[in-house]
């Protein structure tokens, strides 16, 4: 076959600068439009072949990387607000008991909101890369981007958010408790502690109802 014979003549003697293998492979393309239309559409396969594989491989560690992120972020913020919770939902028997504990959460949630900031920055690079992969890998089911999970993540986060800024207001309303005379300490509690508690309680009870329904790992405390 003569293209088999332009192969090996292009193979020559081994070196770039052979003068035969330029002249014979422009005399066969302009011999044999087909055939070298064929053949430069082969070429153009093989590198888009090759630039996607480099491409996956480069893709697959980024994304290796960033899912470890991810899950050390939320086991990190997972730590902490088992902590917090753990503190919250206990029994208190006194005004000084509440105003000792919630002199502790304090740190924690300030502590908390930052674990939350760097997660809140990891899952949007996360959605992003899948928005990414949606588009350049269109026919792989598998990465096809599914934009309710991600709208259900994004509600958990806010909510999350939420949370964290009410307990917040709680450790402030407990520090303000703490410099009242204790005769004035419970009606005060009843009047500022107890409406956050409601407010905390309807948003977990969001927060639970969206995190049924979706499949991204909550983060609650």
């Amino acid at each position: 076959m003569q293209f088999d014979a332009v192969m090996v003549q292009l193979e020559g003697d081994g070196r770039s600068d052979n003068p035969n293998v330029t002249m014979n492979l422009a005399k066969y393309y302009r011999s044999h439009p087909k055939q070298s239309l064929i053949f430069i559409v082969l070429a153009a396969v093989l590198i888009g072949l090759g630039i996607d594989a480099i491409t996956a491989g480069i893709e697959n560690h980024d994304d290796r990387v960033l899912d470890a992120q991810i899950t050390e972020s939320r086991s990190e913020m997972r730590l902490v607000g088992a902590q917090i919770a753990q503190m919250k939902d206990r029994d208190f028997e006194s005004m000084a008991q509440y105003i000792q504990v919630y002199a502790r959460i304090g740190p924690l949630v300030n502590d908390y909101d930052q674990k939350l900031q760097r997660y809140t920055d990891l899952y949007r690079s996360a959605e992003q890369r899948d928005q990414r992969k949606s588009l350049i890998h269109f026919w792989r089911a598998r990465l096809r981007h599914q934009p309710e999970v991600w709208r259900d993540g994004w509600k958990i986060i806010d909510l999350v958010r939420h949370i964290n800024e009410i307990t917040k207001k709680e450790v402030s309303v407990i520090n303000d408790m703490s410099n009242l005379p204790e005769s004035e300490q419970l009606q005060f509690w009843h009047e500022e502690f107890m409406p956050l508690t409601a407010e905390e309680h309807a948003l977990r009870e969001q927060l639970r109802k969206v995190g049924q329904r979706s499949s991204s790992p909550s983060t609650v405390q």
